[in-house]
């Protein structure tokens, strides 16, 4: 999911289908944020999460405590 992308450009640029929407759903079995949009700072973690979810934040947007890893 990436509220800024476009899913044609998506589709055309790497061939893979976007969701358009965020999916609301919990018990994620790893999240990772590639993007660094403010969107994502809003998200509350914790009602994805379930136990043994793995957060990987590639862009280092999110306070070190809340993530598994980080580049």
């Amino acid at each position: 999911y990436d509220p800024w992308a476009k899913p044609e450009e998506v589709m055309h640029e790497y061939g893979v289908p976007i969701l358009s929407e965020f999916p609301e759903r919990h018990g994620y079995a790893a999240i990772i944020l590639a993007v660094a949009h403010k969107e994502f700072l809003a998200l509350n973690l914790s009602t994805l999460k379930s136990t043994g979810t793995l957060i990987y934040d590639v862009k280092a947007i999110l306070p070190e405590t809340l993530v598994d890893s980080r580049l």
